[in-house]
């Protein structure tokens, strides 16, 4: 939606630029801007048709096994693979956020400014350390933000990767029956529906390995431009090393809430604009957060109407010592709106991971109570019962069970790196820091 919007005001300021060009040459040619009856196109007719069928022709396409014979060699290429951590993803992301790039060189910038400045340093020093706290909070909050974007993909590439190694298991048991099957008709033995069953189904497993595959390689190539990974030159894909251990560790919420409250970087930067207001700074103040507006805009796929709130507050030139004052209780009151809204953000976050957990707990006997099936039908067959085709239909159960598994434990790594990202820690350890809140003026 940002993108969209982002389009139609360079689509506006475009029509204002093409607007004063017309304003310009209006004088030039009677008519006003637009095309003269003779320079109108002329329209393309196509001609009258009766409704026909769209079927595609398939006579010059090989069959399956030949295609995958003939691509092989390309699908070859890409299988050189390159380890990444959850832990490196997340720090890569971090200092590749070009958002949060943009905002520390401007923060650098004023300190580069405030350096050669002449008569009023002291308080030009002071003003400029608030702009460049400011800044460096709103670049935190973005290299946050994508931290916890390239975590998700991180985790769906892991996903996808388990999925399809126990997809080509299904495959090979499907196929291996199938082959069986053939083998008990060519001895005049009859064949059963279950046979019929799991050649529709070999199809259905075909189709889903190369949706699984296409979405590895766009997953690859997303995780790959934001974390700007190389080499570029070559086909290579990432492997992404996922810790495999399920804990169920408890979640102490109301310590989760308070360290959220007090990391994150968007909090921070409100407390530091309590804290650092007064009437010289307040036009500086709005200025840079119409900046951090803008650029963080482009970061976020939700509404930031927070910015906007504040730079409204902001919007006079100048502000008396009684305008001050009024906007600190105003941006207080902001503060402590966006608090509760993040403490809830957070506890809601903590739901998630439980509820996710249990999900894992679910999934892990689902697949416990269909390999006791199978150790049953093992046991049957060592005493001479026979068990085809069932003990092909429960392995097929048992294979879906897996991959049903490791997609629930994902998800629950997703949850819990939402709920780092909400509390404002996944940039720990990965680089720049928070400036430190300043020191109020001495009075006079």
């Amino acid at each position: 939606m940002r993108k969209r919007s982002g389009i139609v005001r360079s689509g506006a300021a475009l029509l204002l630029l093409v607007a004063s060009g017309c304003a310009q040459t209006h004088h030039a040619r009677s008519g006003g801007c637009g095309p003269l009856p003779g320079d109108a196109p002329a329209l393309t007719i196509p001609p009258v048709v009766e409704r026909g069928e769209i079927k595609p022709d398939l006579s010059r396409l090989a069959s399956f096994e030949t295609l995958e014979t003939t691509l092989s060699q390309e699908r070859t290429a890409k299988s050189t693979y390159r380890e990444l951590s959850a832990r490196d993803c997340q720090c890569l992301a971090a200092r590749a956020s070009s958002v949060g790039n943009l905002l520390d060189q401007k923060a650098s910038g004023c300190l580069e400014q405030a350096g050669a400045t002449g008569p009023h340093r002291h308080q030009v020093d002071r003003t400029t350390l608030v702009r460049e706290g400011m800044l460096r909070d709103a670049a935190l909050e973005a290299r946050n933000r994508s931290a916890g974007a390239a975590l998700e993909l991180f985790y769906k590439l892991a996903e996808s990767e388990g999925r399809l190694d126990v997809l080509k298991q299904s495959l090979a048991e499907i196929e291996e029956t199938l082959a069986s099957g053939e083998r008990m008709k060519a001895k005049g033995m009859p064949l059963g529906d279950d046979f019929e069953i799991l050649r529709r189904q070999r199809v259905a497993t075909l189709n889903s390995n190369i949706e699984l595959e296409l979405a590895i390689d766009r997953l690859n190539t997303e995780l790959q431009h934001q974390l700007k990974l190389g080499p570029t030159h070559e086909r290579w894909r990432i492997w992404p090393v996922v810790d495999r251990s399920v804990v169920a560790d408890p979640v102490d919420v109301p310590a989760a809430v308070a360290l959220g409250l007090e990391r994150r970087s968007d909090l921070a930067l409100l407390r530091r604009l309590g804290q650092s207001l007064d009437r010289e700074n307040a036009p500086l103040v709005r200025g840079v957060l119409g900046q951090v507006h803008a650029l963080l805009e482009l970061s976020s796929e939700g509404e930031l109407t927070g910015w906007k709130v504040l730079i409204s507050l902001f919007k006079k030139p100048q502000a008396s010592d009684r305008e001050v004052q009024e906007l600190c209780r105003q941006l207080q009151a902001y503060r402590i709106e966006r608090e509760l809204a993040a403490a809830e953000e957070i506890r809601q976050d903590v739901m998630i991971v439980a509820a996710r957990l249990r999900q894992v707990a679910v999934a892990r006997e689902e697949v416990d109570s269909w390999d006791h099936r199978l150790d049953e039908l093992k046991a049957k067959a060592e005493r001479g019962m026979s068990t085809f085709p069932e003990r092909t239909t429960v392995q097929l159960r048992q294979f879906e069970a897996q991959g049903s598994l490791i997609e629930k434990v994902m998800a629950w790594q997703i949850a819990r790196s939402h709920l780092a990202q909400h509390q404002g820690i996944l940039i720990e350890g990965c680089g720049p820091t928070t400036c430190p809140l300043p020191t109020p003026p001495a009075a006079e």
